[in-house]
């Protein structure tokens, strides 16, 4: 037994093999204080497959047990003979001196249902339908959430924004198509002003148009030669817009008075290049992160465009080889950056790993945008050329993910 997380860190790097094998089911942790591996709550409950379960001197049951719970006990459970291979001690029911915790691989062949139920409680609610009318949407792509936790999508075929509130019951729509400023063409991204407005890249108009909740138009920035065909837009802290641009395959970004502050980037495979940069987001540190689609790549640039990090297939270790489909991004509250890939919601880690938040297996058959709630939510929106046309709200917790950058990389990362 250790006394403390950190020292744990050379057995599980040997465990992890074991538990990929499913040759070992559960694994016995004791600690000296609940404090100690209460801050690293996530390292325990990471990746769904990991999972903490509560045992109060019973015979464990994992059909029965619930997910993503941080639970004690000093009575050891029975049967529990796995312990020696594990760790290497002498397998023994008599309880340890100090608190005691399960670590314990769900994901394997005889645990596959178990890991199907817990998944399933990840979706809160969906809306929407295909159609015209209030509440339905045609190809719906990106989305925003207010301060007041409504939710704001570009409803893209119908040229319009929707706005729900977080319960998803239809408050308002604005737009229609058409050339005017106060009018849309296929708007693909929306985002939050400082002042809690409404930001949309007006991709056929080749503009950025600023609206208030109620459907007022506020600005209109075109700039005639250098925004040809906007699509994602973030906004910064301090109400600077930053957007990209598919044909000029471009990041563009203009001061809060709508004039141009710097653009970089161009057509290519290089590292400074795009290839179809669809979405952007802004970190705390100012930092915009883009999904270049075309180069299967996440791309993190200071401010003002110089690159800082490149992540592409080699780093994300899917178990797929080749083309991989990035697109929307956001980030949560504690700096965590989110994109859809494929057919999933994933944390991008700081070493470039995609570790899967929400898949296929909750419901995500064709995620286009996300956006992230401080009330502990995603909002994703799903399009497809047949059914889907929907938006999808999911439950989020950013103290799952707190050691995902730190311990668990060196840890159990596979």
């Amino acid at each position: 037994m250790f006394s403390n997380v950190d020292s744990r860190q050379t057995t599980f790097t040997s465990t992890r093999r074991k538990l990929r094998r499913a040759t070992v089911t559960w694994v016995i942790i004791a600690t000296a204080a609940m404090s100690d591996i209460n801050k690293h709550r996530g390292f325990f409950v990471l990746r769904g497959g990991y999972s903490l379960q509560q045992l109060e001197g019973r015979e464990v049951r994992p059909e029965l047990e619930q997910p993503s719970c941080l639970c004690k006990s000093t009575v050891a459970p029975k049967g529990l003979l796995q312990r020696s291979a594990a760790c290497g001690d002498t397998a023994t029911s008599k309880p340890p001196s100090a608190s005691m915790y399960v670590f314990k691989r769900l994901i394997s062949p005889s645990c596959s249902s178990v890991k199907s139920e817990i998944d399933q409680g990840k979706l809160l609610r969906k809306f929407g339908r295909r159609g015209k009318g209030k509440g339905s949407f045609e190809m719906p792509c990106g989305v925003a959430v207010t301060k007041s936790g409504d939710i704001v999508v570009a409803d893209t075929e119908n040229h319009r924004i929707q706005i729900f509130s977080p319960d998803g019951a239809f408050k308002l729509k604005f737009g229609r198509k058409g050339p005017n400023p106060d009018q849309l063409n296929y708007p693909l991204g929306v985002a939050m002003t400082a002042e809690d407005h409404v930001a949309v890249t007006d991709s056929v108009n080749a503009a950025v148009k600023v609206f208030s909740r109620e459907g007022e138009l506020i600005s209109c920035f075109t700039h005639a030669g250098l925004i040809e065909f906007p699509y994602g837009v973030a906004i910064t802290l301090d109400n600077f817009f930053v957007f990209t641009d598919i044909c000029k395959h471009a990041v563009i970004v203009l001061t809060p008075s709508g004039s141009v502050s710097h653009t970089f980037g161009s057509y290519g495979d290089e590292r400074k290049n795009f290839d179809h940069p669809y979405f952007v987001a802004v970190n705390k540190s100012k930092q915009i992160i883009v999904s270049d689609a075309g180069n299967s790549a996440i791309k993190i640039f200071q401010f003002e465009g110089r690159l800082l990090r490149m992540f592409t297939l080699s780093d994300f270790k899917l178990p797929a080889e080749g083309y991989i489909s990035l697109y929307g991004l956001c980030t949560d509250s504690d700096g965590n950056t989110l994109v859809v890939c494929n057919s999933t919601i994933c944390i991008v880690t700081k070493n470039g790993r995609l570790w899967e938040v929400v898949t296929s297996k909750d419901g995500l058959t064709s995620p286009k945008g996300v956006a992230f709630s401080t009330a502990g939510r995603l909002v994703v929106t799903q399009s497809s050329f047949e059914d889907k046309h929907e938006v999808c709200v999911y439950r989020y917790n950013t103290e799952d993910y707190k050691s995902l950058n730190t311990l668990v990389y060196y840890a159990i990362s596979i």
